[in-house]
C-alpha cells in the first residue's frame, strides 16, 4: 500500500510539473479529468498520459463546437478513460 501511494505521489508531481510547462494548473482541472489523468499516468508514465491530453486538447481546439460542447467532450472523454484504467489507482 505504502508502494502504492508512493507511486501516486510521484504521479501527481510529474503530471504537476508537466501542466505548469504548458501554463495549466493540474490541480484546478475537473475532477473527472483530474482523476482520469492521474490513473492513467499510474498505469503507463505521466508522459503518456500528457501525451494523450496534448493530442485530445489539440483535437478540440481545432473543433468548432462551443467551449461548453468542447468541456462536455473532455470530460465525457476522461469519464471514459478513467474506466478504462479503473484497476491501477
Amino acid at each position: 500500500m505504502f508502494e502504492t501511494l508512493e507511486q501516486a505521489t510521484q504521479a501527481q508531481r510529474e503530471l504537476t510539473a508537466a501542466f505548469e510547462a504548458i501554463g495549466m494548473n493540474f490541480s484546478k482541472l475537473n475532477p473527472i479529468v483530474h482523476n482520469a489523468l492521474l490513473k492513467e499516468a499510474l498505469a503507463t508514465s505521466a508522459g503518456s498520459a500528457m501525451a494523450n491530453f496534448n493530442e485530445v486538447l489539440s483535437t478540440l481546439q481545432e473543433s468548432t463546437a462551443s467551449e461548453e460542447g468542447k468541456l462536455g467532450v473532455l470530460r465525457e472523454f476522461y469519464a471514459y478513460r478513467a474506466r478504462q484504467f479503473s484497476d491501477w489507482a
